[in-house]
């Protein structure tokens, strides 16, 4: 990267829907008002441009509307990051007959898909909504299973390999990878929606085992604009039982910052 991103966001960034995003899919998506970014007129409504990465466990809030009592975690342009507050569950899709079709990877990616979309994750319901489309467009029961992964993959229809041997694990770190995945994912689908960081992601090749470097360096860098300093948030820090780490709060940083991409690493497409 020839700038930084932190100082790049504030310039907004207008581009055409891509890669195979219709608004049929668009009017699909529920957008959430606490959704960092600045309201944007479409033909099928408000949108919010979203522009800076959290987890699920944190929400970006106005910094104007934060009480004195709330614990900040990090603070951008007018925004505070916060814990995530307690909302009443978000809808699901349905998940069709046909994934089942796929392997049990498939079904733990949905259900892990599934979990996010509940809490209110943005990113999770776009892949979730991508995922289940390109189901309804293949014929699953007429193809074995290993043609109907590669139609899945060559859709680009999720950035998660799905293939039943896949070596990724959704423990507690393996899912922030994952959200974190789906976040640059999206941010290089639908670039406009992102500033800055879309401008980036979309620069992105497809998502392989070849390109994992290439995404995780992306990753990083917006993992790290958001949270400057994982080694003091609770939910990272417990991802690192090592005491040599746990002693050093650079060191600590830096083995969350490891596990992360390992896990992240995992979700691309073998060669």
């Amino acid at each position: 990267m020839s700038s930084s991103p932190a100082n790049a966001l504030s310039t907004l960034f207008y581009r055409p829907f891509t890669e195979g995003f219709t608004e049929e899919i668009f009017s699909r998506l529920e957008f959430r008002p606490h959704t960092v970014g600045v309201p944007v007129k479409m033909n099928s409504g408000t949108r919010t441009r979203r522009r800076l990465f959290c987890f699920s466990v944190h929400e970006w809030r106005p910094s104007s509307g934060i009480s004195a009592a709330s614990v900040i975690v990090a603070e951008r342009g007018g925004m505070s990051l916060i814990p995530r507050q307690k909302r009443r569950p978000q809808s699901v899709p349905k998940l069709p007959h046909s994934a089942a079709d796929l392997g049990r990877k498939a079904i733990e990616y949905c259900a892990a898909l599934e979990r996010l979309v509940r809490l209110g994750h943005e990113e999770a319901r776009t892949a979730l909504i991508c995922f289940f489309e390109a189901l309804h467009k293949i014929e699953t029961h007429r193809n074995p299973r290993k043609t109907l992964l590669t139609q899945v993959e060559d859709a680009d229809a999720t950035p998660v390999t799905v293939h039943s041997m896949a070596h990724w694990k959704l423990d507690s770190a393996g899912s922030f990878a994952l959200e974190l995945l789906l976040w640059l994912w999206c941010a290089r689908r639908v670039p406009h929606e992102y500033g800055a960081w879309g401008q980036i992601a979309q620069k992105l090749p497809i998502f392989e085992i070849d390109t994992a470097d290439v995404w995780w360096d992306r990753a990083l860098g917006a993992y790290t604009d958001s949270y400057q300093k994982p080694q003091g948030v609770p939910e990272l820090r417990s991802l690192i039982t090592a005491r040599y780490s746990l002693a050093d709060s650079i060191k600590l940083r830096n083995a969350i910052a490891r596990k992360l991409r390992d896990r992240f690493r995992s979700f691309a497409r073998p060669r």
